[in-house]
């Protein structure tokens, strides 16, 4: 039982933990592609 539940734990930790990476990686990725779509309407 209490395996069952630390998998469940495990399983529910991982999904925030690549939520709260992909966030953090779209919030470094934000700058960027602001220029790149700036740098392309002036184009």
């Amino acid at each position: 039982m209490s395996s069952v539940q630390e998998t469940a734990v495990k399983s529910m930790n991982s999904k925030e933990f690549t939520i709260t990476r992909v966030k953090g990686d779209l919030h470094k990725l934000a700058p960027v592609l602001i220029k790149s779509t700036a740098v392309r309407s002036r184009q």
